[in-house]
């Protein structure tokens, strides 16, 4: 009963709050909060001034104006192969040539085709043989250009092929191989100051198709079979203008993989490219 009088008593109640305001101020992360508030920036009207906000990220272009563009490459490679017995490998040359269009929307169209052709020795030399290695790409893709950083990246359809004959005393044993099937292609590059760079491509395609093998005895073998192509490529490039065209050289080293129904045949040296965009 007493208790209940002095609770409601006025002089008591204003007692009771006045002790849970400073309990209350006393706390550390109160006293935090007001040192940060009291802190802070105000205007010239007295008011608090709204945090700066986080720049938003930089937008990327794409890097590659709208119009047409021309490659050209020469490849010096060395074939190896893990197949046949004391094979011996020689170098020779081969090209590839691409041609493209940028749209103003950025998509890049793209004709690409290669060839290459080498011969060979193998069982010490008691076998002579020819490789020749062959494929057209039709791609579409994109790009992005952020600072000093360029991305491309597309993908399409790849016809292509390789034969294989190896003449032995005489009798010469052939295998041709034709296909089609999906390919997709990664470039990536940095520039270092305004005309050097870096550069790096990728790309990987499966072809579905029949290899014939025919023994030189007048056996032909048709099979249904299967040929994954792997290349690689890194090197440095030099952007240059040519009488108000852009232009660029690259120097670089290659590597290509061609696996087919087990076999494998490897190909590695060096490319020269020249291109330039109108």
């Amino acid at each position: 009963m007493l208790w209940d009088v002095m609770k409601s008593h006025p002089i008591i109640k204003t007692a009771g709050a006045l002790s849970y305001i400073l309990v209350l101020g006393s706390s550390p992360a109160l006293q935090a909060g007001i040192q940060h508030i009291s802190a802070s920036p105000k205007s010239a009207k007295g008011g608090i001034e709204p945090m700066e906000s986080i720049p938003a990220p930089r937008e990327c272009d794409g890097c590659v104006e709208p119009g047409f563009y021309l490659t050209a490459s020469l490849l010096y490679l060395h074939s190896y192969n893990s197949e046949e017995n004391d094979y011996r490998g020689e170098w020779d040359a081969g090209a590839r040539g691409s041609v493209g269009w940028a749209s103003p929307s950025g998509l890049l169209f793209e004709l690409t085709g290669f060839r290459h052709e080498t011969d060979f020795t193998s069982d010490l030399g008691a076998a002579l043989g020819n490789l020749e290695f062959y494929y057209v790409d039709l791609t579409v893709g994109d790009s992005i250009q952020c600072g000093e950083f360029c991305l491309s990246y597309s993908g399409g359809i790849r016809y292509g092929g390789n034969e294989f004959s190896e003449n032995r005393a005489g009798v010469v044993d052939v295998s041709e191989f034709d296909g089609i099937g999906p390919v997709i292609a990664i470039g990536a590059s940095v520039s270092l100051t305004e005309h050097i760079g870096l550069y790096a491509t990728l790309r990987q395609s499966l072809l579905f198709g029949e290899d014939v093998f025919e023994d030189g005895l007048g056996g032909r073998f048709p099979t249904d079979t299967l040929t994954g192509i792997t290349e690689i490529g890194v090197g440095a490039q030099c952007n240059f203008g040519l009488g108000g065209i852009d232009a660029f050289l690259r120097a670089g080293v290659e590597g290509q993989y061609w696996l087919e129904d087990g076999g494998n045949i490897g190909l590695f040296g060096g490319v020269l490219s020249v291109g330039s965009h109108f």
